[in-house]
């Protein structure tokens, strides 16, 4: 047996329309008009947020960027060459130090094309080494960056910045092939990959 409720015999409201049922009404329509135009605003609120960027989030980038850092196109090195060229021979450490190994890249250039510095530093030494000419720069964290072979325009202890002319290109630095070897060194035997510090598009050069 149903237990009545003891509120059922009060009367129940009945539910109020949000929107007035004649959809005739000057009310009605009102309402229809001003909820589309709100929409449209949103819609080009938020139109706008997608085009002009948000704060702290950049479009069309690939880099990886850490919670407060700021990257900015200085902290990629200058192309020895001034732009990205080929690069017939890439990185390829040794396992060992005492190894043979590719320790830089060679890059594809033309003989008398002028070279230019990587970055702000100071000429560490400018001329013939081991019967080939080198120029070599260091700069102010001890990094040093290596070309070959290069006729010099600077000489030793020359402040140098980023995009200076160093020398001039020779050629030759592999049998039959226009090369010039650019390497970079963090201490005694810290050789990292140029390409990774060059940034921009690369350039790969085929083996056949």
């Amino acid at each position: 047996m149903a237990i009545p409720s003891r509120f059922s015999s009060f009367p129940q409201p009945s539910p109020t329309p949000l929107y007035p049922q004649d959809k005739d009404s000057p009310l009605w329509l009102f309402l229809v008009y001003t909820q589309a135009l709100d929409m449209k605003r949103i819609l080009v609120f938020c139109l706008t947020l997608f085009l002009l960027g948000a704060p702290g989030v950049s479009f069309g980038t690939s880099s990886t960027v850490t919670p407060g850092s700021v990257i900015t196109t200085t902290e990629f090195l200058y192309w020895p060459t001034g732009r990205p060229v080929p690069v017939p021979r890439r990185f390829d450490p040794p396992a060992q130090r005492w190894l043979p190994g590719h320790r830089g890249i060679d890059l594809r250039v033309i003989p008398g094309e002028t070279v230019f510095a990587a970055t702000d530093a100071t000429v560490l030494y400018a001329g013939q080494l081991a019967g080939r000419p080198v120029v070599s720069l260091e700069d102010s964290s001890g990094r040093r960056y290596t070309y070959e072979p290069v006729e010099p325009s600077v000489s030793k202890n020359d402040e140098v910045s980023r995009g200076d002319p160093i020398g001039i290109a020779l050629g030759g630095h592999y049998p039959g092939d226009n090369r010039l070897h650019f390497g970079v060194k963090d201490g005694r035997d810290g050789y990292v990959d140029p390409l990774e510090l060059l940034g921009g598009r690369i350039r790969l050069w085929p083996l056949s």
